[in-house]
């Protein structure tokens, strides 16, 4: 039974497979149609009634299982038809739309982009695969040691991170300032060598080709001078928010130098806690509040109680074990048989 229930699954699945060929069968030959006939209207030339009448009659169509039509893909025909489709919805000039239904639409929010004249061929292919790729790891290494920063500037370099700030850093926070440290190194070369070009320019007297790569060189090493100053302020973030509100405040007002929470980082944090200490000197202490300890009243609590919830276990409900010596002290009778002490009752 089992092999049969699987045999049936499958015969199922063919026969849904093949009425989907055909449906798209059918598709493709309406599509092929539509061009055929569309092809027809735009060409001027004549064609013989007759003839085509009596080719119709005489070879039936094309039903929709056969495949031989200019034998064609199908999914090339659905292809072109959307192409098709696509560039009579392009081709629409947008003039067909009226001004006032534009106006109240609003502007464009797309800001209009100026390019400017282009640049050398040579040099745009060399940028293109640097931009999309990224240089090779050697070859950044070569060019950020070939530019070290300038004796009287060594603020372009990468700032160095404070020991003090490093011991106090995640492992994952060091990771992150190492990553964005190599981004500002190849910002400090950039910039290291532009300062050398336009040294060479202005130690050269000018002419109108040098004051025009100045001004060039001159806007380029602003723009790099503010991205690098952006990526220390970057780094600067990232390390102090794994610190406490008090060290972020003390670092914080420091200028960026040669280390990236300025020099003497120890000093500051020194001065800043005695500034603490003695600011506290002056602040009004409020008065602690008195306690005063009452002596509680006992009330009823060292009486006996009167009844008692414990269960009596073969003695009265309500015995004091106190009270055992005055049950004892009872005259008790004795009686020599039991007729007497029935006699009794």
């Amino acid at each position: 039974m089992g092999h049969k229930r699987k045999a049936k699954k499958l015969i199922r699945k063919r026969n849904k497979r093949r009425r989907k060929d055909d449906r798209l069968q059918d598709i493709a030959y309406n599509i092929l149609c539509e061009l055929r006939s569309k092809q027809g209207r735009d060409s001027d030339t004549e064609v013989d009634t007759s003839a085509d009448s009596e080719q119709s009659a005489s070879t039936p169509r094309a039903g929709p299982s056969e495949t031989s039509f200019d034998n064609r893909d199908l999914s090339s025909l659905l292809y072109e038809s959307e192409a098709s489709a696509d560039g009579e919805k392009e081709n629409v000039p947008p003039s067909s739309i009226p001004s006032e239904f534009l106006t109240l639409l609003g502007q464009s929010t797309e800001p209009a982009v100026t390019l400017h004249n282009e640049l050398h061929v040579e040099l745009v292919s060399r940028w293109e695969s640097i931009l999309k790729s990224g240089l090779d790891p050697q070859v950044a290494n070569d060019l950020i040691s070939k530019y070290p920063p300038a004796e009287n500037c060594k603020v372009i370099g990468v700032p160095k991170l404070n020991p003090e700030i490093e011991t106090a850093m995640t492992e994952q926070h060091k990771q992150r300032d190492k990553r964005l440290a190599e981004t500002q190194g190849r910002l400090a070369a950039a910039l290291a060598a532009i300062g050398r070009s336009l040294t060479i320019l202005l130690t050269q007297e000018g002419s109108d080709l040098g004051l025009t790569l100045i001004e060039y060189l001159s806007d380029a090493s602003r723009l790099l001078s503010d991205a690098h100053h952006q990526e220390s302020e970057a780094r600067r973030f990232l390390v102090a928010s794994g610190l406490n509100k008090q060290c972020r405040e003390t670092i914080a007002a420091a200028p960026i130098g040669e280390w990236l929470f300025g020099n003497d980082l120890t000093e500051r944090m020194k001065a800043a806690k005695t500034l603490e200490r003695s600011s506290t000197e002056f602040k009004p202490t409020k008065p602690k509040p008195i306690i005063k300890n009452f002596p509680k009243r006992q009330g009823n609590a060292r009486g006996l109680p009167r009844t008692l919830n414990t269960s009596s276990r073969g003695r009265p409900k309500n015995y004091i074990p106190q009270l055992r010596d005055r049950y004892q002290q009872l005259p008790r009778k004795y009686y020599q048989n039991q007729s007497q002490h029935q006699n009794r009752r």
